[in-house]
């Protein structure tokens, strides 16, 4: 297997641990757009 197989599931858990961080520091509308960025990448 290459390392490629493993970057959704590293892409998954950086997004789960960093979102709470994130989403406290930006205003609703920036935090919005940015869950719906994060929700495509992650699909």
């Amino acid at each position: 297997m290459t390392f490629t197989v493993y970057v959704p599931l590293l892409v998954t858990v950086v997004l789960a641990v960093l979102a709470p961080r994130v989403a406290r520091r930006l205003p609703p509308r920036a935090a919005a757009r940015s869950l719906a960025c994060a929700a495509t990448v992650t699909a």
